[in-house]
């Protein structure tokens, strides 16, 4: 399953377009206040575009119901947010549990084995889609240049944000990029992410991808912890926690 990943990754970075643009002041002016802020606080302005990345994960955990003690994995993970796309591969430390999480042309899927060669279950489908798409949303965190997309609608600001769409591929979801004091995008909600229920349906919950403090990269500020929770009925369910090491363009190492 990681040399799966491993190949989807290379199949991206291989259909990806070799361009030299930098963000420009003229380029933030003409995106929202609040976004152009971001963008200034995080050093952006002058700084390549990067549209595609490898997040380099030092820790990460998961916690695979509510309730449940946290999970150490080992994650890999690539994104482009330019068509949008994204693959990652993840193995659980305590037992041989690996999972593939993959979009791409508009399609979510998500295979789990166990012990490498036992299938334990291979999920498709549009709440699948959707939620992956959702996913990548949030991870405009990460690589701002998913704020240029032909697909992004500015709504409606906020008084510490701004209300957001992204459509791809017949999918739409929306969510809100609330900033900080210093006017640092920390936090991405949205109601548009599919749950499955223990019954085995799905429900769309709040979501909520949150930064917890930051770091810096060469000139940039980019996020280090970063937590990752649903909004049930019984409260707040954090599922995912990591620390970032790197965000890194793949001509980069």
């Amino acid at each position: 399953m990681k040399r799966q990943f491993e190949s989807e990754r290379r199949n991206l970075i291989n259909h990806s377009i070799r361009e030299q643009e930098h963000w420009t002041e003229e380029m933030a002016e003409a995106l929202p206040k609040a976004v152009a802020s971001h963008l200034r606080k995080a050093g952006w302005i002058g700084q390549p575009v990067i549209r595609e990345a490898d997040v380099v994960w030092k820790e990460s955990f998961i916690r695979l119901a509510p309730g449940k003690p946290w999970t150490k994995l080992e994650t890999l993970q690539y994104v482009s947010v330019r068509e949008p796309a994204r693959t990652a591969y993840m193995r659980t430390k305590r037992m041989p549990l690996e999972v593939r999480d993959l979009f791409m042309d508009g399609t979510g899927r998500m295979d789990g084995r166990f012990l490498k060669v036992i299938p334990v279950f291979r999920t498709t489908g549009p709440e699948l889609s959707q939620g992956a798409l959702l996913t990548i949303f949030a991870e405009a965190l990460l690589l701002p240049a998913l704020f240029l997309h032909s697909g992004i609608r500015w709504l409606e600001s906020t008084a510490h944000g701004i209300n957001a769409s992204l459509s791809h591929a017949g999918l739409h979801v929306t969510g809100t990029f609330s900033h900080d004091e210093s006017g640092l995008f920390r936090r991405f909600d949205s109601e548009d992410r599919p749950y499955k229920e223990k019954d085995g349906t799905y429900r769309l919950r709040p979501f909520t991808a949150e930064v917890e403090s930051w770091q810096t990269q060469g000139p940039l500020l980019i996020p280090k912890a970063i937590r990752i929770m649903w909004h049930l009925d019984s409260g707040a369910y954090d599922y995912y926690k990591g620390t970032i090491e790197a965000i890194q363009h793949p001509e980069d190492h």
